[in-house]
C-alpha cells in the first residue's frame, strides 16, 4: 500500500511503499525514518482517480491516453513545492521517442528524467510554460512495469 509520513526533522512528506521498505531515508534531510514511525502515522494516499484533473492544455492529451489506456495513476498535485502547478505521476515507463513523435510537442514541452541516486526517480514530461508534468518510472527502474507507447 502506498502511504506518506512526514520527516520528524523537515517539513517534508515523504512517499512510501511500506511492504517493501525496511527503513528508509528522508531524501531531502536524509533523516533515518524507522518501520515503527512509520506505523505509527502512516497516512493513505488519496485516490488520484477521482480529483479533477488541472494539467495543461498542452500535456492534457497524454494525460488523457494514459488515463483511457488505464495506467495506474500514482500521485496528482505538487511534489516540488510552489515551482509546480500539476505534477500526475503513473506507475509505468514513458516511451519518450513514441510520445514525442505521435503528440509533436512544442519546444517548452521538455523531457526531464532523475534516475534515484539520491531520492525518488522519475521521467516524462514537463511544460515550462505551465509548469505542469506527466511523469512515469525512470528506465532504470522499469523492469517488470508496463511501457506506454501510444499508437
Amino acid at each position: 500500500m502506498t502511504e506518506r509520513i512526514k520527516c520528524k526533522k523537515c517539513p517534508n512528506e515523504i512517499l512510501l511503499i511500506t511492504a517493501k521498505l525496511h527503513n528508509g531515508l528522508c531524501g531531502p534531510c536524509r533523516n533515518k525514518i524507522n518501520n515503527a514511525e512509520i506505523r505509527s502515522q502512516a497516512i493513505p494516499i488519496p485516490d488520484y482517480t477521482r480529483m479533477k484533473s488541472n494539467i495543461c492544455e498542452h500535456l492534457k492529451p497524454l494525460e488523457n491516453d494514459l488515463i483511457s489506456k488505464s495506467m495506474e495513476l500514482t500521485f496528482r498535485g505538487k511534489p516540488w513545492g510552489d515551482n509546480c502547478k500539476e505534477w500526475v505521476y503513473f506507475n509505468c515507463y514513458l516511451d519518450r521517442r513514441a510520445i514525442e513523435k505521435k503528440y509533436n510537442f512544442p519546444a517548452f514541452i521538455t523531457y526531464h528524467e532523475y534516475d534515484g541516486r539520491v531520492a525518488g526517480q522519475e521521467a516524462g514530461f514537463v511544460c515550462k510554460k505551465c509548469h505542469d508534468a506527466v511523469m512515469g518510472i525512470h528506465k532504470s527502474y522499469s523492469k517488470n512495469k508496463l511501457i506506454f507507447r501510444p499508437h
